[in-house]
């Protein structure tokens, strides 16, 4: 794993005037992107820096004549790009005055300074603060940790949600089919009710039926002549 790296750095006048660049590596729109945080974002005498596009830091020092500002992979330790700042700008502020930077035309100090911003570039990017990259290896781990376990409790949640729902439509299928049994049981006795009479009827005629039909065989035909009374 290739460590992080400061790749771009620009030298401007308040927050206006490109006086040096300096690129360690190409880097697409930079300075469109560097120059929108110049205009926006940055203040007299502030040091700061954000992240843009969630894929590269960005950090700048403006001491009230001057902004440098750099750009380095997102996991450069902040305090190693601070440290960097602050000595480029200390050494650009010696070098020279005032008046001529105020009066200097736009990427004049590229000849005389970008040999000395290359090397604190190669300085910095080869000390990197050991401290600040195993708390930042830490604070890695951790987020990939909690990330991890909050997939995992989702997951364990959508498992839980998908049986209680399974629980649920069984329970309200057994509810339909008891409600269904509980309405053919009383239909079922009412209409066992409703024709008990019926039923009796029926059986008082089939037994009288049965005995007449006994006595014309044995009174010699259906007037029962043979049979007195």
């Amino acid at each position: 794993m290739s460590l992080p790296k400061i790749k771009y750095v620009l030298v401007v006048l308040e927050t206006k005037k490109i006086l040096c660049e300096y690129k360690e590596e190409e880097l697409k729109n930079i300075q469109k992107k560097i120059r929108n945080i110049l205009d926006n974002r940055v203040k007299p005498n502030e040091t700061s820096s954000l992240t843009y596009d969630n894929n590269i830091s960005i950090f700048y020092k403006n001491d009230g004549l001057i902004t440098i500002v750099c750009s380095a992979d997102l996991n450069y330790p902040s305090s190693t790009a601070f440290d960097f700042l602050n000595e480029s700008v200390n050494s650009f502020r010696k070098q020279f005055k005032e008046d001529e930077i105020r009066e200097a035309y736009s990427y004049s100090f590229n000849n005389s300074f970008k040999k000395q911003i290359k090397s604190l570039v190669s300085f910095y990017n080869n000390n990197l603060d050991s401290t600040d990259l195993t708390n930042l290896d830490r604070l890695k781990d951790s987020l990939l940790d909690s990330k991890y376990n909050l997939v995992e409790t989702l997951q364990t949640l959508h498992l839980r949600e998908e049986r209680l729902s399974h629980s649920v439509e069984k329970a309200e299928e057994l509810i339909d089919n008891t409600d269904e049994l509980l309405i053919n049981a009383r239909k079922a006795k009412k209409a066992e009710i409703s024709n008990s009479p019926y039923k009796i009827l029926k059986s008082v005629i089939i037994i009288v039926f049965v005995v007449y039909c006994i006595m014309a065989i044995m009174c010699g035909g259906v007037r029962l002549s043979n049979c007195s009374i």
